[in-house]
């Protein structure tokens, strides 16, 4: 395609309003170039090219990767272009890109003085940013009386932070004289209509206290609770507990407290405990032991009627801790796609999965009382429907949703599912049991004796596999949450119990981790979580416990 051709077509692509600019060998097309078109053409690409707002445009679309290719390389030569003819949007990134030093090498004069040619213009983000240099003495002289100005100008221009960082010198007296009705004036601004979570947050405590407004613990209620910070929800369990704004219940302040305590809050932590009473864990355990009874009991029964003599001597209370079950299902996620939890309620998820395995094992052919009792598939699953799990059975093979059983070898690229054992378990999205599948498969992705035969991972014992390892460290192997997430699978998202996560989908992070394994052995072990072509033998020195990662459909 020849120069002019390129040129034509980025006219038409963007309508005559995006910059009409051409590369070759990675460069702008240059005032040459152009004088070597025809003369109409020079007249309307050098208008284009004048366009400071067209170059900026296309400049964002290489910068973001918007139907073209990324290139940080062409967006910031497009920004440098527009900046010349004064386009304040540019002059602003520009800034942007000297503050971060990123792209280019940081140079905070240079920043600074883009943010302030760009302010001239009345440009509301550079405005503050250039506000917050004058403040902080980023590459200029720090000048406070300035600095106000340049924020006062941006709020009044609309520009959130900018309200926000107002109402807060308001609020403290730094620089300008404390006013508390302005800065809570303002805040409320910022949270009403600019909806900062910070500002709402402002305008919640200064309503509980009565801080430039009249007390008021309801509306102090209403907007702790559109918050969503760490911070909020302790003071929203505090509300709750001590009857402020709202009925006293202990059990939404617990569950503001936890939410607290996700993120390190360490007075939610306290508050936690204080709540925990003899009482109140009793009921957290009186669901979990219905399971962890059945656990020992099955362990230990040597008769045929194991339905009648054990399961059926518990099924009230079955039903008693479907209704704990259910609300965990129903728990709103907060800080992530996954709903929070305690460690008391993965202790009852452990109990009751270390059950889940004893029955799945009375399931497994290869089990010598598979024959000897009258427990069967339909119970199975009446058993967990009555506690209210949901009950699916895979189409299609996917380690997320299956437990391979057993391998038959075959030829072609596809893991096609021959019977299935028991069906998988869930707890509205959260994988509870994955389901028992016998398949067929090619070596290359499902190796015989080794995807049906390795240690399974976060597992306590399973029929024809090595035992789980280290299954004398109770938190080894406590409950794991896998999550389906509708575009993607989210494994083991609290990372083992020390919440040291290692987050397989950060390249980075998960090659900073000292391991044995490659960064695709950990995923794959995490995902099926065995081995499926590998023997390993030092298998007990594998940790997989802490990683974390979230697959694409």
């Amino acid at each position: 395609m020849s120069k002019l051709d390129f040129l034509l077509e980025e006219l038409d692509t963007f309508h005559r309003r995006s910059a009409a600019i051409a590369y070759e060998n990675d460069c702008l097309v240059h005032f040459n170039d152009i004088m070597q078109l025809p003369s109409g053409e020079q007249v309307r690409v050098t208008d284009m090219l004048n366009d400071g707002d067209a170059v900026c445009k296309l400049a964002q679309r290489y910068a973001d990767g918007k139907d073209v290719e990324k290139n940080i390389g062409y967006a910031l030569q497009l920004w440098q272009h527009a900046a010349e003819f004064g386009n304040s949007n540019a002059q602003y990134a520009l800034g942007i890109q000297y503050n971060q030093g990123e792209h280019f090498e940081k140079n905070l004069v240079l920043a600074f003085t883009f943010f302030e040619l760009a302010a001239k213009q009345k440009h509301p983000a550079a405005l503050y940013s250039a506000g917050l240099c004058l403040e902080n003495g980023t590459g200029v002289l720090e000048d406070m009386v300035k600095a106000v100005a340049f924020f006062q100008e941006s709020a009044d221009l609309e520009y959130a932070q900018a309200v926000f960082k107002i109402a807060e010198l308001f609020e403290t007296g730094k620089i300008i004289e404390s006013n508390p009705k302005k800065a809570f004036s303002l805040y409320k601004i910022a949270a009403d209509v600019h909806h900062i979570a910070q500002a709402k947050f402002k305008v919640a405590y200064m309503y509980e206290h009565g801080i430039g407004v009249a007390q008021q613990f309801k509306e102090a209620v209403v907007y702790y609770d559109r918050c969503y910070l760490p911070e909020s929800y302790f003071r929203l369990g505090l509300m709750h507990k001590k009857g402020l704004g709202t009925m006293e219940n202990l059990q939404t302040a617990r569950g503001n407290f936890e939410c607290a305590v996700q993120v390190g809050h360490v007075e939610a932590m306290h508050e936690l405990e204080l709540l925990s009473t003899p009482a109140e864990y009793e009921i957290e355990s009186e669901h979990a032991d219905v399971f962890w009874c059945m656990f020992h009991d099955i362990d230990r029964y040597d008769g045929e009627s194991i339905w009648e003599d054990v399961i059926l001597k518990k099924w009230e209370k079955f039903k008693d801790a479907g209704q704990y079950y259910s609300e965990l299902k129903n728990r709103k996620c907060v800080y992530k796609p996954w709903p929070p939890t305690t460690w008391f309620e993965l202790d009852a998820f452990f109990h009751a999965a270390r059950a889940n395995e004893s029955l799945i094992s009375l399931l497994h052919p290869a089990n010598p009382r598979f024959q000897r009792t009258n427990f069967t598939l339909d119970r199975y699953i009446s058993l967990f429907e009555h506690v209210g799990f949901d009950i699916h059975w895979p189409a299609q093979f996917h380690p997320f949703h299956c437990e391979v059983i057993e391998v038959e070898q075959t030829e072609g690229n596809d893991v096609e599912i021959v019977e299935t054992l028991w069906p998988e378990i869930m707890l509205g999205n959260m994988m509870f049991s994955r389901a028992g599948v016998r398949v067929r498969a090619p070596r290359h992705l499902l190796t015989k004796g080794i995807a049906d035969r390795h240690c399974l991972y976060w597992c306590y014992a399973r029929d024809l596999r090595t035992s789980s390892c280290h299954e004398s460290d109770s938190d080894s192997i406590a409950f794991r949450r896998d999550f389906d997430l509708g575009d993607r699978y989210a494994y083991n998202v609290d990372g083992g119990s020390k919440f040291e996560i290692t987050d397989l989908t950060n390249p980075f992070e998960a090659d900073f981790v000292d391991s044995d394994m490659s960064v695709e052995e950990r995923i794959s072990l995490l995902r099926y979580r065995c081995a499926v072509n590998v023997e390993y033998p030092n298998f007990e020195s594998f940790w997989p416990y802490e990683d974390y990662f979230e697959e694409l459909k």
